[in-house]
């Protein structure tokens, strides 16, 4: 199928979302998800193609990187796809479908996405993931929230992630918290400090 699309044969990508459920080895699953990303496939069958995928797969980085494939699909039917998984709380990558719904604009999306931070219910995977959508949402809103977790939070790697988004987002009203966590005891948490000023 790849090979018929480099030769600008269509029938090839059409093979493909058939392909994706076929398949059995995990580097020809990536290749297929590869090949159904937005800019190369289109048309109706890919969207239910990568919906089913996330049924049936197992393979947590294989689902991630479907959810990255579906999110591409500039789609109303791909954006109801990842909204019903972003509201499964039994959903393992729920926060990685609700980064996704984010990015769309959805201020609901964004309000959930805090709550689980704030919870600690954001995998530590996820948690970049939902950083990065909450900072190309460009809601200032935010930031006293993301400061307030940022102060609280005992995991590091939540800390480290929240003092580059906080710099990122430019908030000036996060200097004097990171002047003081540039002398922190986690050697990760004051080297990202240092680099936020």
């Amino acid at each position: 199928a790849h090979q018929l699309r480099i030769l600008d044969d269509d029938s090839g990508m059409k093979l493909l979302p058939a392909l994706l459920a076929k398949a059995l080895l995990e580097e020809d699953k990536r290749e297929i998800l590869y090949k159904l990303y937005g800019f190369y496939a289109d048309g109706p069958t890919a969207i239910p193609a990568l919906v089913q995928f996330l049924q049936v797969e197992k393979n947590e980085n294989l689902r991630r990187q479907a959810i990255q494939v579906l999110a591409s699909h500039k789609d109303p039917a791909a954006s109801a796809a990842l909204r019903k998984l972003s509201a499964d709380a039994a959903e393992a990558l729920r926060y990685e479908a609700l980064a996704a719904v984010i990015r769309t604009g959805d201020e609901a999306a964004l309000e959930e996405a805090l709550r689980g931070l704030e919870g600690g219910k954001v995998d530590l995977r996820s948690t970049f993931t939902v950083l990065s959508a909450i900072e190309n949402s460009g809601q200032k809103s935010v930031l006293p929230r993301l400061r307030a977790l940022l102060e609280k939070s005992a995991d590091s790697s939540l800390r480290s992630s929240l003092i580059r988004s906080l710099a990122t987002m430019k908030d000036e009203k996060a200097v004097p918290i990171l002047s003081k966590l540039v002398e922190d005891k986690d050697v990760s948490v004051s080297r990202a400090a240092i680099q936020a000023l």
